[in-house]
């Protein structure tokens, strides 16, 4: 009985110098950065942007990996059940993984991840091809009630912030338009640019290259746009102007398994935040078209659990009334 005690007791000790050692040992090999859409989008491009952030900033190896599907499900899974080592990670949204927890029943919850910290914050926007002929939100509403089911809303997925701000329009305003959803934000943006929709809501500055080019027209946003770096698009008006009271933007930040040891989500979270003051993501914001900027673990959480309740409430009075 002795020699057991004395062996749990080594065992305790350690399992207690465990977790520092293998954080002060963090990065020694490859990061796998799980971006759960298509390559093409939004959040790959940060996704990519942040990784080559990560490396500047710390020297460490950074792969994204794309892994789409089931709006996001597929990629958020295979990062929950990898190992919790802090050697796979997922960039996400804030709002496309709150708002696929608020309509979805799903095997997690935000109780599942440790949070490191978010990096880039932008509104999201309904934009149309130019050649519908839309200048304003009010103008395709117009269009919905004189045509009834033929005016549609395209979306990047069936479950997420795109849906619930193109389902929100739809129940506010009362309008018969149709949603229509896509597998992730790049194939959306292809949709608008071939005029497959007559209108799309999409992330922020996401088809900002084709409204320059006049290609396509910016309708509403459902956050002010005073702080993206194209001036004219400042004054842009909000969904609430049309009487759409919704509050939707994307907040892309980096979550790791709830396993992964605190003391490994601290390291990340310094190299994520001296990633979010690069010259590198602040060559690549200035591009984008918004700066980068950082929440704390502690505020990105708390971020994502407000979400949570507002858009749970959107869904019970407004969309499922």
């Amino acid at each position: 009985m002795k020699t057991m005690r004395i062996l749990g007791a080594a065992l305790t000790a350690l399992g207690l110098g465990l977790a520092p050692a293998v954080a002060q040992d963090f990065p020694s090999d490859t990061i796998h950065l799980i971006v759960p859409y298509p390559a093409g989008g939004g959040t790959d491009a940060i996704g990519r942007a942040v990784a080559a952030a990560l490396e500047e900033a710390t020297g460490a190896s950074v792969v994204v990996d794309n892994i789409g599907g089931a709006s996001g499900t597929t990629g958020t899974m295979a990062m929950l059940q990898a190992k919790p080592d802090g050697y796979t990670a997922m960039l996400n949204g804030s709002s496309d993984l709150t708002t696929t927890l608020t309509f979805q029943e799903l095997p997690f919850s935000l109780d599942d991840f440790k949070y490191v910290g978010a990096v880039m914050a932008t509104p999201t926007w309904v934009v149309a091809p130019a050649e519908r002929g839309y200048e304003t939100l009010e103008d395709l509403l117009a269009d919905a009630e004189a045509n009834p089911d033929q005016v549609t809303i395209g979306v990047g997925g069936a479950a997420g912030a795109h849906a619930l701000v193109a389902h929100a329009i739809k129940g506010y305003s009362g309008a018969p338009v149709r949603v229509v959803a896509y597998q992730g934000g790049a194939p959306l943006r292809k949709g608008l640019l071939a005029n497959e929709v007559s209108a799309g809501v999409i992330h922020s500055p996401i088809m900002l290259d084709a409204i320059k080019e006049g290609g396509v027209k910016v309708l509403a946003a459902a956050q002010p746009l005073d702080g993206i770096s194209y001036e004219p698009l400042r004054d842009t008006p909000l969904l609430k102007d049309a009487g759409i009271p919704v509050n939707v933007g994307v907040t892309r930040g980096i979550f790791l398994p709830k396993d992964t040891p605190d003391e490994v989500v601290a390291k990340f979270s310094e190299m994520l935040e001296a990633a979010s003051q690069s010259e590198s993501l602040a060559s690549f914001g200035e591009k984008f078209g918004f700066a980068p900027t950082w929440l704390t673990p502690a505020e990105f959480e708390a971020l994502m659990r407000e979400e949570v309740a507002t858009f749970a409430d959107i869904r019970d009075n407004i969309i499922n009334k």
